[in-house]
């Protein structure tokens, strides 16, 4: 071999050296990669041109690109597989098949009973037409059953094999979803029979489930449902009362006294609003005031009051303040708690009177406060 002979040589070996390379960045390390689903649109429309051009030496090779393009993709819907079927049975009486015509023509019209192509003739049409609905039925099945994924016949999904059908043709799709078809076999079932699909592809193992996506929540407390409190509610109340002042005549240190009262509860949700007037009797001894004259007693105290504050779960809480004549401020902390589920509640409070000196007191009362408005 002379020199030119070798250069030759030399070039086709780097020619080919660079083809492998490029050909292994492409389909990288494994040595294959995944071709792309055909286009069903086009291979059924190549379909219908190799028919309507009498093109039947091509049309067997058509009709398999057509299955192929099943096999992938989404499930087939019965426009597809009409427009398959309907293609098959055109060229098969037109080739002079016309028994196995009636075959495709009768699936075609199961999965879309009003669907004809027109460039296929109205002669045509009239075999399709006459094509009668199956009088039986079969059973379909697939072999080896799959372990996870999931069969559609006729793009319909199939809870349970083996599946009831009516014969005739068949198109058996599988795959891991209705959007993820991965293999396609065409069955023809006949009367009272089984017909099979090879699953000849492997499903892998089952993906794991996806976790459920994580929230990140802040700790809240349960919001309280105010929905069964009175908007507004009526207050009858006494009990027993307890102030410490001064020995003034006929005013003990002690005075005891059992407050009656009456007034109007107005609720906002949690927030409570109350007015009401009250009398003080005054128990043992009586209350020292100063008039025109000087130095006087009466035996009851009167009053009028007001006071705010919130429901939580174990009562109303709040501030009360008020005048109580004669002669002093009243300022309490109250604390209401519901006596059962009805109007009743045991109320107490805890201040101090103020005007003749400042003067500690508690209170104690059962009150009565029905609903006048929810």
């Amino acid at each position: 071999m002379g020199v030119d002979g070798r250069r030759d040589v030399g070039r086709a070996l780097l020619t080919r050296i660079a083809a492998a390379a490029a050909l292994w960045l492409v389909l990288g390390p494994s040595g294959a990669a995944a071709a792309p689903c055909p286009d069903r649109a086009a291979e059924l429309e190549r379909l219908e041109q190799a028919v309507a051009t009498a093109d039947f030496g091509s049309v067997n090779e058509r009709l398999d690109d057509v299955v192929d393009a099943m096999s992938c993709g989404k499930v087939a819907t019965p426009d597809q597989l009409s427009d398959l079927w309907n293609g098959e049975g055109a060229y098969l009486a037109l080739s002079g098949e016309s028994v196995a015509a009636i075959d495709s023509f009768q699936a075609a019209r199961r999965v879309a009973p009003g669907r004809w192509n027109d460039t296929y003739g109205g002669g045509l049409k009239k075999a399709w037409e006459a094509a009668p609905e199956a009088a039986s039925s079969g059973t379909i099945d697939v072999d080896p059953r799959p372990r996870w994924w999931s069969v559609f016949v006729d793009g319909a999904p199939v809870a349970d094999l083996p599946v009831d059908a009516p014969t005739g043709l068949h198109l058996v799709q599988l795959g891991p979803s209705a959007d993820d078809i991965r293999s396609a076999k065409v069955v023809f079932l006949r009367p009272g029979s089984t017909a099979v699909a090879a699953l000849e592809d492997d499903e892998g193992p089952k993906p794991a489930p996806a976790p459920p996506p994580t929230v990140a929540t802040t700790p809240t407390e349960e919001a309280e449902d105010f929905s069964d409190l009175p908007l507004l509610s009526t207050s009858v109340a006494a009990g027993a009362a307890v102030a410490l002042g001064r020995a003034e005549g006929a005013s003990s240190a002690a005075q005891l006294s059992t407050p009656i009262e009456t007034g109007l509860i107005a609720r906002f949700g949690a927030p409570f609003a109350r007015i009401g007037v009250h009398a003080a009797p005054r128990l043992g001894s009586r209350w020292v005031y100063d008039d025109a004259q000087g130095p006087t007693t009466t035996p009851t105290g009167l009053g009028f009051h007001g006071a705010g504050g919130a429901h939580t779960s174990q009562g109303d809480v709040g501030l009360l303040l008020g005048y109580q004549w004669p002669g002093r401020a009243v300022v309490r902390i109250l604390y209401a708690a519901p006596l059962g589920d009805g109007p009743l509640q045991l109320e107490g409070r805890l201040g101090t009177n103020i005007g003749r000196g400042a003067e500690p007191a508690v209170e104690v009362l059962f009150a009565y406060r029905p609903a006048l408005l929810r």
